[in-house]
This record gives C-alpha cells, sequence and structure tokens, in this order.
C-alpha cells in the first residue's frame, strides 16, 4: 500500500490517470460544442474518485471539487472480493 492507500480504497493506476485525462478532455470537447462553459464537479470521497475528478477538473478548468458522502458504497475490506 501507498502512504495514502486505504485498504479497500486503492488509488488510480497510471491507466486510470490517463483514462481519467481523456475522460476530460472529451467531456470538455463535446460539451463546448453544445455551448455548456461552466462546470460543477461532485465526487465521491473515495481515493479513486477523488482522483478521476481532479483529472477532470484540471482539463476542464474547474478549480473545486464538491465533495458528497451520498455518492459512495459502504467502505469494507470484502466489498469488492
Amino acid at each position: 500500500m501507498t502512504p495514502v492507500e486505504i485498504d479497500g480504497d486503492p488509488p488510480l493506476t497510471r491507466n486510470g490517470i490517463d483514462q481519467a485525462q481523456k475522460t476530460g478532455e472529451y467531456l470538455k470537447e463535446v460539451l463546448s460544442q453544445r455551448g455548456f462553459t461552466k462546470f460543477v464537479i461532485y465526487s465521491s470521497p473515495f481515493l479513486r474518485c477523488l482522483q478521476t475528478a481532479s483529472e477532470v477538473a484540471t482539463v476542464l478548468e474547474v478549480r473545486d471539487i464538491n465533495l458528497d458522502f451520498l455518492i459512495s458504497e459502504v467502505q469494507t475490506n470484502g466489498i469488492f472480493k
């Protein structure tokens, strides 16, 4: 585990980070074509979700990420097994 990793809440892999950046680029292109210029991002409190939201926010030039504890599954060691 990395220093910030909690058992059952793994960080994104390098591939996951790349996918999050590509998702942000895709959203920026599609939404801007439809006239959207301002964005709001909500995220689950899980590390991988926050990392994904952060990558997307960077591409979309969104400064704040809204953390919502209602957007999450129960965090237990066995839930993903």
